[in-house]
């Protein structure tokens, strides 16, 4: 038996398990199968025996959790800038449940199987709109790095990024975005008793 990723390229050094067994009566079960060191939603195993092959239906291999390793930093509008950045290394990691990178985990190959990012409020409420940059992207050797996020049109003490892939979810730290200045449209105009 051999592991396939979506290409159908062999990634059997993932491979956990006795992976040559004898038939029994015309049928064998393979018992003790598993991945190692990878995650996605794309792979297939193949059977082969007399030169006859026959493939599973894909499957899909969770990673145990999801990890912000590089979280977003503090972002300011520029001067003349409508977008504030938030960081150009904001990273997420795919780990198993020793808390290892699953380097390979490497989806550019598949269709679907990206790490979104999404900006939430203090509240929990999703604030997409106002989020720029590149919020899909596929994991390369287990982890993505997120270059050109930030934020547009909003400023405050309460945003965090929550990253999904595969149904698991990861939230960062909370992070400021501060506005260029300050502006006084509207001036008090004189009182009196």
């Amino acid at each position: 038996v051999t592991v396939l990723e979506a290409t159908g390229s062999v990634v059997d050094a993932n491979l956990l398990g006795t992976k040559v067994l004898q038939l029994s009566g015309g049928a064998r079960t393979f018992a003790d199968l598993g991945l190692q060191g990878d995650a996605g939603t794309h792979f297939r195993l193949r059977f082969s025996y007399n030169s006859l092959t026959v493939e599973s239906n894909e499957f899909n291999v969770k990673p145990h959790h999801m990890h912000v390793s590089v979280h977003p930093s503090d972002g300011q509008y520029g001067s003349g800038a409508s977008k504030a950045d938030i960081g150009a290394g904001i990273t997420v990691q795919a780990r198993d449940g020793g808390n290892n990178v699953l380097t390979g985990a490497d989806n550019t190959n598949a269709g679907s199987d990206t790490v979104v990012v999404t900006v939430l409020e203090a509240s929990g409420s999703v604030l997409d709109a106002n989020l720029l940059g590149s919020k899909g992207l596929f994991l390369s050797s287990g982890a993505r790095t997120f270059a050109d996020l930030g934020l547009q049109g909003d400023a405050g003490t309460h945003f965090r990024l929550r990253f999904t892939y595969n149904s698991l979810s990861v939230e960062s730290n909370e992070f400021n975005v501060r506005p260029n200045h300050m502006h006084v449209s509207v001036h008090p105009s004189d009182g009196q008793y």
